[in-house]
Formats: C-alpha cells, sequence, structure tokens
C-alpha cells in the first residue's frame, strides 16, 4: 500500500488566507490576461478559483500526492476551466518545453530543504513556461525574525526556522534556475513571514548578467 506524503500545513481541507490572496492577485496583475496555467503542488486546488477568476484561463493541477489531487478534483466547480490532474515529481514535469503562459508554484519551496532541490524545480518551471513563473518563498525581513535576533541577545530562547532567506540568496537561486526576479509581494504586513515572488523567463535581466 502506498501512503501519500504530505507537505507540513498541507491537507485535502488547507484553504488559502486573505493576505495570501491578496498577494497573489497582486502578482497575478502584473502578469495579466494569460490562457494556459500550471499549478505545481497544487494541493487540494485552493488556488484554481483565484487563478482562473475572471481570467479565461485553463489550468492543470500537477501534485506528488493522488489524495490530494482526488480532493481538487472532487472540490472542482461545475464549470471551471480545469485541464487536467497530473501526479508527478516537481524536479521532472512531464510537459513540453514552453507550453504554459504562467506556471504557479505556492507553498511548497519553503519545505525542500535543498538548494538544489528548489533549483532544480525552478528550472523545470522555467523549461515548460513561455514567460510567467510565480512562487513562495519564505523571507528573513519582517518583525518575526528581528523579534528572535532580540530574544537572542537577551539571553532568551530564541527560535529561527529554516529556509528563510534574504532578498539576495532567492535572487541567486532563481538566477541560477534561468529566472529573473520581477517583482516581490509579502504576504502580509510587518510581520510577513513570506513573499510571494514574480519571476520572469527567459529574463533580460539574467540573459545580460545585470
Amino acid at each position: 500500500m502506498t501512503v501519500s506524503r504530505q507537505r507540513p500545513g498541507e491537507g485535502t481541507q488547507r484553504s488559502t488566507t486573505r493576505s495570501e490572496r491578496l498577494a497573489v492577485t497582486e502578482a497575478l496583475k502584473v502578469v495579466g490576461r494569460v490562457g494556459a496555467v500550471l499549478d505545481v503542488a497544487s494541493g487540494n486546488g485552493r488556488w484554481t478559483e483565484l487563478l482562473t477568476r475572471k481570467r479565461r484561463s485553463s489550468i492543470i493541477h500537477f501534485d506528488m500526492s493522488a489524495e490530494l489531487l482526488a480532493a481538487a478534483r472532487g472540490a472542482a466547480k461545475q464549470g471551471r476551466p480545469i485541464h487536467g490532474y497530473v501526479r508527478g515529481d516537481a524536479g521532472a514535469l512531464p510537459f513540453r518545453t514552453q507550453i504554459f503562459d504562467l506556471v504557479v508554484c505556492l507553498e511548497f519551496l519553503p519545505y525542500v530543504r535543498r538548494s538544489g532541490g528548489r533549483i532544480r524545480a525552478l528550472a523545470e518551471m522555467r523549461r515548460v513556461s513561455r514567460r510567467w513563473v510565480v512562487v513562495e518563498y519564505r523571507h528573513r525581513q519582517g518583525l518575526h525574525l528581528a523579534w528572535q535576533r532580540l530574544r537572542l541577545r537577551l539571553g532568551l530562547e530564541a527560535r529561527f526556522p529554516r529556509n528563510h532567506f534574504s532578498y539576495e540568496q532567492i535572487d541567486d537561486e532563481l538566477r541560477r534556475a534561468g529566472l529573473g526576479l520581477r517583482q516581490v509581494f509579502p504576504v502580509g504586513g510587518l510581520t510577513s513571514r513570506s513573499w510571494v515572488i514574480l519571476a520572469e523567463a527567459p529574463s533580460p535581466d539574467w540573459m545580460t548578467g545585470n
């Protein structure tokens, strides 16, 4: 019997928060109207409505979990332009090069602990996208980590979560995957712990090394 592994915080009932939706919506405004969309690590399909609403986009759900893909299929509303449900590895996307207008990957990269794994997944997203890639990263800026640093200076217990990066580190990983960082959209306010990143492929800045 095969047991599907889920990411922390993931589940068939997982929903999006208002701050997450606002950040993704701002990124989509820059992207504009697109046709084919790939949702990598789509989970239970909670982003489908936002990604397709008023956009006339068709979407493919992609996830390693058969259970979550089944949940997404079961929760799909009639009339939503869902093109398919595909199971597989984000580091080896089973799609042709530049077949999608937009590739989205939210709430996944923070749980990929090795840089090589993140870059491999990012490079695959770049390969199958004609231009736009939207991903989520945990960052080191904001009051949460500032408070932990203060606790450390005061000799108190401090917790520094893994896979939280600076802007420069995120930009470096994207460039190594052939992506250019176009814009950052904070999830939440001063206490934000993650950014929605709009990346461009291929990026003129990346190509020229600027």
